[in-house]
């Protein structure tokens, strides 16, 4: 039988360092690109903050290191370029911090000032109460003026239905008198004066006062002497205020 050949562990071995080598390579780079980012977004930052009219110049960078310095790991000069960002932000200018003022910061008031401005806020607070008040007294006092309103113009109207009404009346009554008049002057005297000594007062006033005094005589004549003596009375007192006549003395 064929012995089997050794296994040589020296090219295994390089191997294996040189993919561990990849390896911790990739890592580094990974590194260095978030690094890279976080610059960008600091660097974004300080151009925003830069154009603030506020903001101050920033402070030079320290003079780079000799060149016999020794370079430091990848890791170590990303980790320290962050710091010098940060280093060269400018200070917040006072503007950017507002100091707050009296009205702002309850704290700044003395107890006398804080009861006054409670006190006024009560009185404002009354007088908004009142002012309420007088607004519904006066919304009352509008809607009552209207119904007032309304009830005057019913009654205005009421009253005038009223006038027309006795205008009518009036009328129908004056016509009715002057057809009495007009049927009685054209009987005979006697037999009106039999017709009147039976009748009212005031309707014969009426009849006679819208006769003429040749009628109206005959007919007293044959009347009643009582009843014409009432008529003749009453006709006196009802045509002495318009003749103008005064009653005569003692």
């Amino acid at each position: 039988m064929r012995a089997m050949p050794r296994v040589r562990l020296l090219p295994i071995l390089i191997f294996l360092a040189v993919l561990m080598l990849s390896v911790r390579l990739g890592a580094v780079w990974d590194g260095v690109e978030r690094l890279r980012t976080v610059e960008v977004g600091q660097s974004s930052a300080l151009a925003q903050a830069a154009t603030t009219p506020a903001a101050t110049p920033a402070t030079p960078a320290p003079s780079a290191a000799p060149s016999s310095a020794a370079p430091s790991a990848p890791a170590a000069s990303g980790s320290s370029a962050p710091a010098m960002q940060t280093a060269a932000v400018p200070p917040a200018s006072p503007q950017d911090h507002p100091v707050l003022s009296a009205r702002d910061n309850p704290s700044a008031f003395t107890q006398s000032e804080i009861d006054l401005l409670q006190r006024l806020s009560e009185r404002r607070a009354q007088l908004e109460g009142q002012a309420h008040e007088l607004d519904q007294r006066e919304a009352m006092l509008r809607a009552a003026e209207g119904r007032i309103d309304r009830k005057i113009a019913e009654m205005k109207s009421l009253e005038s239905s009223i006038q027309t009404l006795l205008r009518e009346k009036d009328a129908q009554e004056q016509a009715r008198i002057d057809m009495l008049v007009n049927i009685y002057k054209t009987m005979k005297p006697k037999d009106a004066a039999a017709i009147f000594d039976n009748m009212d007062l005031p309707l014969i006033v009426d009849i006679f006062m819208l006769m003429k005094e040749r009628s109206s005589a005959s007919i007293l004549a044959a009347m009643n002497p009582a009843k014409a003596r009432e008529v003749t009375s009453e006709l006196a007192r009802k045509r002495m205020p318009q003749e103008g006549l005064a009653p005569s003395q003692g």
